[in-house]
């Protein structure tokens, strides 16, 4: 197991031997600082888990593991006492470990926890770097400050212990708690919301039950988002540490209290909400990547690519292909006479025209400015002329209601049009501008070009028209 710890206490026996039993899981040990030196050691040696040696009294670990909290952020915590107490689990768990065990427990459960917490680690590691790419990107987005109320599943051998469970937590989660059938964990609740946090007994009903569903559960797609804590009976470590190393999030070897419970409910429900949060702002980071913010439509880095795989396409099938390169007549002119409030809504307008006027299949981007582009994959001459005029009459036809102008903008639009691929040749008149090669497939950058030069040639005719270049092959 590779992964940082730090271990921290202020009795030089405990950590060495904690130093022994985690050299047994192959952890990496940085640094074994007392209390006092802890929080300067934290910082200096960038652990991937700490573990704190908690010795009477309490007060000053539990103390210590909230300043660990602030200093560490997302690192995690794991307690360590000899025969904790409810009292002393809730207080710790409270101040924000991740989790406390009986400093005597065996080191199958031990390994296995802090397993699961590098595990944890990682993958929050993993997050974290994706969303700082996506920060230097400049996509970067505060985080939310209120999290929506999550769902809790709770799963027992029998109903009456699930519905105990539920009448002692309810009145301290404003989460919706469902129980749910072992026979049928896996549905979705109301309004088709599935389980945030999965609580369940490892026996269900027999001793295999539960460690099979755990694992069912964090393999398949209905839950493997989410998080798990599995509930063991008195003296069942083995089936603890079988659960974490399943992949369960949490798990606890004897009798909870319900306020225990509650705090592992809830910091299973955090490191959700942050993951997802995370999960979220990575793939809109990635749709804004190839995405023009204003009007919707993929912008020039995304179509240009776009571009080179349907011209690689039509090469491997011998079918032809059209871009069209699309601009606004006198589009200046509003901006000048009605602000760019008014300009904005005209092209949040136009884009919607465009995309309308052409196939699901078709790729329709914002070159920049009031200029727009289209692919046509698998469109010959007479198919790409009559797309392009649906295309002008969509812009023509009705005008457009923008705020700043007392009545609606009568606009037109200019429409270069060039066909490549292998079928590009046989293409059928009426077509205006004059001839040119088309490209081959690969030469993307010259076919936008040539559509580029037939809207000029369109705009110099008298604009609101359609120009297409035919190919001479």
């Amino acid at each position: 197991m590779a992964g940082r710890v730090l271990i921290v206490g202020d009795q030089a026996g405990g950590r060495i031997l904690l130093m022994s039993r985690l050299a047994a899981a192959r952890c990496q040990v940085v640094g074994t600082p007392t209390y006092g030196e802890a929080l300067a050691e934290a910082g200096a040696k960038a652990p991937d888990l700490v573990v704190l040696d908690v010795a009477p009294p309490a007060g000053a670990a539990v103390g210590l593991c909230r300043a660990l909290r602030a200093e560490l952020g997302a690192v995690p915590v794991l307690a360590l006492a000899r025969a904790p107490g409810a009292a002393l689990r809730q207080a710790v768990l409270t101040a924000g470990a991740d989790d406390v065990l009986d400093r005597d427990c065996g080191d199958a459960l031990l390994h296995a926890r802090v397993r699961a917490l590098m595990r944890a680690r990682s993958e929050d590691a993993d997050l974290m770097l994706r969303e700082d790419t996506r920060d230097a990107l400049g996509f970067a987005e505060p985080a939310a400050a209120f999290e929506a109320p999550g769902v809790i599943g709770l799963v027992a051998a029998r109903a009456e212990t699930a519905q105990a469970w539920r009448a002692a937590l309810a009145p301290h989660l404003r989460d919706r708690i469902e129980v749910l059938a072992p026979t049928d964990p896996f549905r979705a609740g109301p309004a088709g919301a599935r389980p945030d946090v999965f609580v369940i007994e490892t026996d269900l009903p027999r001793p295999e039950d539960g460690l099979a569903l755990v694992s069912e559960l964090r393999s398949g797609p209905a839950g493997r988002k989410a998080r798990i804590i599995a509930l063991a009976p008195e003296g069942a470590e083995a089936a603890a540490a079988a659960a974490l190393d399943l992949g369960a999030d949490d798990a606890v070897a004897g009798a909870v209290e319900p306020l225990e419970l509650v705090l592992r409910i809830r910091a299973q429900l955090r490191g959700k909400a942050r993951a997802d949060r995370l999960r979220r702002q990575i793939s809109d980071g990635l749709r804004l990547a190839v995405t023009d913010p204003l009007t919707g439509l993929f912008n020039r880095r995304y179509a240009m690519s776009a571009l080179a795989r349907i011209a690689e396409a039509a090469a491997a099938s011998g079918r032809s292909f059209a871009v069209m390169v699309i601009d606004l007549d006198r589009f200046k002119a509003v901006n000048d006479r009605h602000g760019h409030a008014a300009g904005d809504a005209v092209l949040v307008e136009a884009a919607r025209r465009i995309a309308g006027a052409l196939r699901a299949q078709d790729l329709v981007a914002r070159l920049g400015g009031e200029e727009f582009l289209a692919v046509m994959p698998e469109t010959g001459v007479a198919e790409a002329e009559a797309a392009a005029e649906r295309l002008r009459r969509a812009i023509c036809q009705a005008p457009f209601r923008v705020p700043g102008a007392a009545e609606p903008l009568a606009l037109t639009t200019s429409i270069g049009v060039a066909v490549g691929g292998p079928a590009g040749a046989g293409g059928a008149g009426g077509a205006e501008g004059a001839a040119g090669a088309s490209g081959a497939p690969a030469e993307t950058t010259g076919l936008v070009e040539q559509a580029d030069r037939a809207l000029y040639a369109a705009k110099a005719r008298g604009r609101n028209r359609v120009s297409l270049v035919r190919s001479a092959a």
